[in-house]
């Protein structure tokens, strides 16, 4: 199996008041709502973090539906003071472009670029 057959995958921490959510492997119709869940259930257990931060480093592959999920994501966030993506690249990066998502969502290209907008 390569990497962008792999399962999607959550992972998260807290590093003070920031909610770190990692999502790695491929989000297409098969598991963007599972994703979401997965993703409000971290909330739940992380509820004293004031902001939240998606490394979307290891995510391989996203197609409409998946989409959707950020879009989603984009209103599920909204409690915190500020919700950042970074990491992406590939043909995540090229769709998160191409319908500019990356304009909506506050977009950073690394870990070290949220710490030092914050």
């Amino acid at each position: 199996m390569n990497d962008q057959d792999k399962v999607a995958e959550l992972d998260w921490r807290l590093e003070g008041e920031i909610l770190v959510i990692a999502l790695s492997g491929k989000v297409d119709l098969d598991n963007a709502d599972a994703i979401r869940k997965g993703i409000r259930a971290i909330q739940k257990e992380a509820r004293e973090a004031r902001v939240a931060v998606m490394d979307l480093s290891g995510l391989t592959y996203l197609d409409s539906a998946g989409l959707g999920t950020f879009v989603g994501l984009k209103l599920d966030m909204r409690g915190y003071d500020r919700f950042m993506v970074y990491g992406l690249k590939g043909q995540v990066l090229e769709l998160f472009k191409n319908i500019r998502l990356h304009k909506i969502l506050d977009v950073k290209q690394s870990w070290e670029e949220v710490q030092s907008s914050l």
